[in-house]
């Protein structure tokens, strides 16, 4: 009698194809089935006798988990595991893996940095004005403070994106960004 293969499930993807991964986890003796889940019960529904589950938005929850019964790892497309619920996972003795590396550090540091921006110079209220011809209006109304009363800004540094957002640091005048450890 043969063995059937034990199954990888991804849950859910946004880019074209997997590929790669059935190359990969067929050769390693598994059997891929993709899916695109929108709820828990559809990642239940085809990843229940599941080995492993791979997710990339899914949500991962303790009623998901519970369901599971041969599951043994849950590996997030990503470099966080905040659509996983690792205590229950932990409870369950499944392993959670994640994707920690180095992309998109710069642009999500550069985005922060310009949101930042942003907010202090009212960018909104101005782009919002133009087109309607009133931005002298704005630019009136916009109650910025003198240079020696803007606040000043810390970047909160808690994971890597922290710390490029701190090297990025904008300096203005008499104020700057810093950076401020948190622990946690």
């Amino acid at each position: 009698m043969a063995r059937t293969r034990e199954k990888v499930v991804i849950a859910d993807y946004d880019y074209g194809d997997v590929d790669i991964e059935r190359a990969i986890i067929e050769k390693a003796g598994f059997e891929l089935m993709a899916a695109q889940c929108k709820t828990e019960e559809e990642v239940i529904e085809v990843a229940h006798d599941a080995a492993a589950v791979v997710a990339q938005y899914a949500t991962i929850s303790a009623r998901v988990i519970a369901a599971l019964a041969d599951c043994r790892v849950i590996a997030r497309y990503g470099t966080g595991v905040d659509i996983v619920d690792v205590d229950a996972a932990t409870r369950h003795n499944v392993l959670v893996t994640n994707v920690p590396n180095e992309w998109c550090e710069n642009e999500v540091a550069d985005h922060a940095m310009a949101l930042l921006l942003a907010v202090a110079r009212k960018i909104n209220v101005y782009d919002r004005a133009t087109p309607r011809r009133h931005l002298a209006m704005a630019i009136r109304s916009s109650d910025s403070p003198p240079a020696r009363e803007r606040p000043r800004a810390a970047v909160v540094r808690r994971h890597r994106q922290g710390d490029r957002r701190a090297r990025r640091r904008v300096r203005h005048a008499d104020h700057c960004a810093r950076s401020v450890p948190v622990r946690g």
